[in-house]
């Protein structure tokens, strides 16, 4: 079958029809009474805590207005910006639709202004007047989030300060990442063969080092290190802009005081420093499982180490048979098959989101280089965009953001204000669907060969997550701490970074360093410490995946009822209520890395059995 391609007319015919111009009309409209609404507001707020109680009153209607309004601009500004990045990441030189994305993001900084007027005053006012705020349903149905933001109210800055930095953003922190994306898009790599020469996108080489011709690797990773040398300053110029950006709103935050820089990370991944302390120190106590794993890779390629380029290539081939190429079609009917292992409804979710024009996967030029799940609010239907390889690994990444897809499938009757989950639990349902998928890919095929390539792709999954996840952390913090010492960092100072983080962390299993990893890596320009969450997310979806071998049948009701909180509870909560365990624990973390343990050793015997040395 062909690749498929995403159907949004149902959301908007085209990036100049009118139903969008209209929602931006009305977008413009909501935004324009959130700005009159948070004047209002913003000369009340100086003397908060002197209020008549009639000044109450009118404060917290105004307050309830500007709550309805924000719901409201919110749900579509959500809209447009999916629509609008959906174009831009199918074409990035879509100029119609950049320049819709500035004007949205113009209406997004006004939306902000007065979201920081309405937090400032919800934040300030005392613990009675609060619960009288909650008392209005539409703030009740929000009341997690503004119970959860009241705790950080020593953090705020004046009115005037909150609302420059918002304005400042969006020229500034948020255009840094738009220039790396902008950048990437339109990246040309030079493929040097012994007898000819290939240009390809960026996206179309980073999709290469999962293709099954070593040599199509090679070229392609080397390819990337010279296309990304002679870009390595601009791309250093935006991680110092962004990281420093981050040290001076924290330093501003702080007022004097030590402040972690990683308490933001935390704060939004709602999670708790002695869980982040637990998932980090079990990582470094098994970073030998990821090493074990190259190893294991190393032999199977018959050398001493492997190349940065086969770290994610499919399973060499054995002697005498060529591993078959596997075709998006036939991949979609496995990953259906393993989702209705655990409930026919989610088998049929698979094919349902192939038919409704949900699945974008057809790789073509100027086209974003990544993979994700994003959605629109209007229909709450979710939207998967990846570039297929026919590979076991690209199967593994259509599991991985189908079960992202389903995660917000499932949570579509829930109101707006309690489904935004953080990174960390974001990945809950991904890492279960690729789990799933491995398991019962291995279970239907039984025979050490056909075991072989599923078996080679857990591996391969537990040097990202065990080795690679926690090394991008590991040059993030190194990054932070110099940045925090007001070190500029050129491009050669990076590369000397990452080559020592890389080192920590793969040991001497890689024939060499990836030295601009730093500058191609998509996270790194994304959010701060894009990292831990993967393998929070990876050793969580283990412990998932446990209780569905444990339940059988009973699991999933349990698990929706998990995903379904995964915007209304902090990840202690949420896994002391749903899976009964302590994940401040370091044995909560252990059991996960041994399950890991398990599935590498059950590679390395897989070779023996088949024939490798």
């Amino acid at each position: 079958m062909e690749l498929p391609t995403w159907d949004n007319t149902k959301e908007y015919s085209d990036i100049s029809c009118l139903k969008l111009t209209q929602d931006f009309e009305i977008l413009s409209a909501i935004a324009k009474e959130l700005h009159s609404l948070s004047l209002n507001l913003n000369q009340i707020i100086p003397n908060i805590q002197s209020l008549k109680p009639d000044e109450l009153h009118t404060a917290l209607k105004t307050a309830w207005e500007m709550v309805r309004a924000s719901h409201e601009a919110s749900l579509l500004r959500s809209q447009l910006f999916t629509y609008i990045d959906s174009t831009i990441a199918l074409n990035s030189k879509e100029k119609a639709a950049h320049s819709l994305m500035a004007k949205l993001r113009e209406f997004g900084t006004t939306c902000q202004n007065a979201h920081n007027s309405l937090y400032s005053f919800v934040l300030r006012i005392s613990e009675t007047d609060f619960e009288r705020f909650l008392n209005n349903p539409l703030a009740n149905e929000a009341s997690f989030y503004w119970k959860r933001e009241r705790k950080n109210a020593n953090k705020l800055l004046s009115l005037e300060e909150e609302g420059l930095l918002t304005e400042l953003e969006q020229h500034g922190y948020q255009a840094w990442s738009d220039l790396y994306q902008n950048l990437t898009a339109n990246l040309k790599c030079e493929l040097l063969y012994t007898d000819h020469k290939e240009v390809i996108s960026f996206a179309k080489a980073l999709s290469n080092l999962e293709a099954e011709d070593r040599e199509l690797r090679a070229a392609s990773w080397h390819a990337m290190q010279e296309t990304f040398k002679n870009h390595q300053e601009s791309c250093a110029q935006v991680l110092n802009a962004r990281a420093g950006w981050n040290i001076q709103i924290m330093k501003r935050r702080a007022r004097g005081k030590t402040m972690d820089y990683l308490e933001p990370s935390l704060h939004k991944n709602r999670m708790s420093r002695p869980t982040l302390d637990a998932l980090n120190e079990c990582l470094l106590r098994n970073r030998d499982t990821g090493q074990l794993a190259i190893k294991t890779f190393a032999r199977a390629w018959k050398s001493e180490s492997v190349e940065p380029f086969n770290l994610k290539a499919p399973a060499p081939a054995l002697m005498g048979q060529k591993i078959e190429p596997l075709p998006f079609d036939k991949a979609m009917v496995m990953i259906e098959d393993a989702y209705k292992k655990v409930h026919p409804d989610m088998g049929n979710f698979v094919p349902m989101m192939l038919k409704n024009g949900y699945i974008d996967a057809l790789p073509r030029p100027n086209r974003r280089a990544s993979a994700y799940c994003t959605g629109f609010m209007k229909s709450r239907t979710p939207r998967v965009f990846l570039n297929y390889s026919d590979s076991m690994m690209a199967a593994r990444v259509v599991a991985h953001e189908l079960g992202h897809a389903f995660h917000n499938w499932v949570m579509r009757d829930i109101h707006p204000s309690q489904i935004n989950y953080p990174m960390t639990l974001a990945e809950t349902a991904s890492i279960f669907g690729e789990i799933l998928f491995s398991h019962v890919s291995r279970e239907k095929n039984q025979d050490p060969v056909s075991q072989y390539p599923t078996l080679w792709m857990e591996a391969e999954m537990a040097v990202v997550y065990l080795t690679n996840i926690p090394m991008r952390f590991c040059f993030e913090k190194m990054l932070m701490d110099k940045k925090l010492n007001g070190e500029n960092l050129f491009a050669e100072d990076l590369c000397q970074m990452m080559e020592q983080a890389w080192k920590d962390w793969h040991g001497e299993t890689t024939a060499r360093t990836d030295p601009y990893f730093w500058a191609h890596k998509l996270h790194f320009h994304h959010y701060p410490f894009y990292n831990f969450p993967y393998s929070f997310g990876y050793l969580f979806g283990y412990a998932v995946f446990a209780k569905w071998l444990e339940m059988g049948d009973d699991f999933y009701p349990r698990y929706c009822a998990l995903l379904r909180d995964t915007g209304r509870m902090e990840v202690e909560e949420l896994i002391k209520t749903h899976l009964d365990e302590d994940c401040t624990q370091i044995s909560f973390w252990q059991k996960g890395v041994d399950q890991v343990k398990l599935k590498i050793s059950a590679l390395d015997s897989t070779l023996s059995e088949i024939g490798f040395a």
